[in-house]
């Protein structure tokens, strides 16, 4: 498993997506992603990572 996630590694049509939410919210797409990926955690519950 790679362990420098880089943004050229997210498929272009994610990319744009990622870029136009960011956008909309008015923060940059690493805030964005961090936010998603916090959000994505706490769903799942801090006890189901390996």
């Amino acid at each position: 498993m790679k362990k420098n996630f880089l943004l050229r590694d997210i498929p272009s049509a994610l990319h744009r997506e990622l870029k136009l939410a960011a956008v909309r919210q008015q923060i940059t797409m690493r805030e964005l992603i961090l936010r998603l990926m916090a959000d994505h955690v706490e769903k799942r519950g801090a006890g189901h990572g390996r």
